[in-house]
């Protein structure tokens, strides 16, 4: 089944619904300009200035 999804499309499931659903996703608009984007490449990098600290402090003082 997942070999038939296109662009846009997605598996819906979880505790909200009683069984997988298959949907369709709006574009965005405007659309991002990351059509020459290598995930790979850019997932591989090291992150710049990164201050772990200040995301872990910031996460935990969050609320629901």
């Amino acid at each position: 089944m997942f070999s038939t999804l296109r662009r846009g499309g997605a598996i819906l499931l979880g505790d909200s619904v009683m069984m997988p659903t298959r949907i369709r996703i709006d574009r965005p608009n405007p659309t991002p300009e990351s059509d020459a984007a290598s995930f790979a490449k850019s997932w591989a990098k090291d992150p710049a200035n990164l201050d772990v600290k200040a995301v872990r402090t910031a996460w935990r003082n969050q609320s629901a």
